[in-house]
Parts: structure tokens; sequence; C-alpha cells
């Protein structure tokens, strides 16, 4: 499918086309000239109006992105139901990108089927990366460790997906989302919440602990070794034994 340019002129007027080398003429030292390129012909038109293009159903679109500056890659996907998000999610993959940025789309599609079929959900996978469905339908015979992963991960969630390949940086709002947060992740502009870590040697379940003390727990009391319980202690151990006491002499009568 060719691409679609559009441009928006600082005097309000506009133009669409296909050829590149055509906008390119148009724009080119024009002040306060504005393009871009897209998929389809309802996009392009929606941003020369201004207005949004409100895609009927639920979409997920997912998106990775690498930076050398990290070994790892950034993931992300969000969920958009008849234009309104509804759900996101975002990380860095937990091991090494052996194939950079695909590791992080793959990972991304295989957690948004993950949150389709806990919902129970019927959804488009929209992605810009072909591998996401091409190794999903088997088109692609997957012979990398990345792809294998990702082809075993989703056989049995890639029954509530259909998928949809859209234009990366082509001007559609969600895919831009999920690439803003995907390289986000990566940068710290997007940080996940975690619960503190339990401290070492607790049980999985045990209760909250606030700088390194349990706050549920009050400190064990130190046994008493005063002297007046070592007392306590040798009197009831003298109660406890039959100790016979020896009679006073009698006294003798005396004489008259």
């Amino acid at each position: 499918m060719p691409k679609i340019y559009a441009a928006k002129f600082i005097d309000g007027t506009h133009w669409i086309g296909y050829s590149w080398p055509d906008c390119e003429k148009r724009v080119m030292g024009k002040p306060g000239v504005k393009y871009k390129s897209f998929v389809q012909m309802e996009d392009a038109q929606a941003w020369i109006t201004g207005k949004k293009t409100v895609k009927k159903g639920l979409r997920v679109y997912v998106d990775g992105s690498f930076m050398p500056s990290s070994e790892y890659a950034g993931w992300s996907w969000v969920a958009v139901d008849n234009g309104v998000e509804i759900a996101h999610d975002f990380g860095i993959t937990p091991h090494p990108a052996a194939s950079r940025n695909i590791d992080g789309e793959l990972y991304a599609a295989w957690k948004a089927m993950e949150f389709l079929a806990k919902k129970q959900l019927k959804g488009t996978i929209c992605y810009d990366y072909q591998g996401v469905e091409s190794w999903a339908t088997g088109e692609w015979k997957a012979n990398s460790a990345v792809s294998q992963i990702y082809v075993n991960r989703i056989a049995d969630l890639k029954v509530w997906a259909s998928f949809e390949k859209v234009v990366g940086h082509g001007g559609d709002e969600w895919n831009e989302r999920a690439d803003d947060m995907a390289k986000g992740v990566l940068i710290g502009k997007y940080v996940k919440k975690t619960k503190p870590a339990p401290t070492a040697g607790a049980a999985p379940h045990s209760s909250p602990v606030k700088c390194g003390r349990s706050v549920n727990k009050k400190p064990a009391k130190a046994k008493k070794t005063t002297k007046l319980a070592k007392a306590i202690k040798a009197i009831k151990a003298v109660k406890s034994k039959k100790v016979a006491t020896p009679k006073k002499p009698a006294k003798k009568a005396k004489k008259k």
C-alpha cells in the first residue's frame, strides 16, 4: 500500500498526495509548513482537519524499543476500546535483547495477548513490526531463539487476537503512545510502581515490613533476671518439695 503524504501551510491551505518527491517540492523552503506520512487516507484527512479518527472495537497497540546504552529492550502495549484508552502496560525485557528492538516488539505482543486472554476479550493486535503477525500465524518459520520463545508463549493465547499492521511514526495516535512508553521506560520517563521486596529470610506472606521492622509484631520481652525473680523461683522450688520440719524438744515439767 503506497504511503499518503499530507502538508499544512501557514496560510491555512493544505495538500494531500501519494508522491514524496511531489510533497518535497511543495514543502522544502516554506516557513511554518508541517507535513506527515500516513497509511490511511482517513488518518491524513483527520490530521489536516484536526479531528480524531475513532476506530471501532478493541485494539491493542504494541511496540518495542532498543538503545545502545542498555543491553535490554523496552516494551509496551496500550488497549483502546472505541477510541478510549482502557489499559496499558510497559517494562523492560527480563533478559538481554539478543535481537535489539525485536525482543521488545515480541515481548509486548505476548503481554498484550496475555491481557486479552485474562479478560477473555477478542481484540486486534496493532503492530509495526511484521514478525508479530508472521511468526504468530506461521507465515515465517521461527529459526531464532527469540522467535521460538515468542511462538511457544502465544500458542494458547493467539486465539484471542487478530492482527493489523500500522506504520511506525506514521501519525497513528496510539502507535505513537505505545512507542513513547517503550522508549520512555529505557530512559526513566516511565517507572513501574513496585512493592518493596521482603527482607532476607522473611516468609513469603509475612507481615508488612517498614524500615526493617515488622509493623504488626512487637519485639519479644526479655526474660526477667533480677534478684527478686530469682528469689521467687527459689521459694517456689522449696514449696514444691516436702521437707520434714524438726520438732522442738518438749519442755521438762518443773518440780514442785
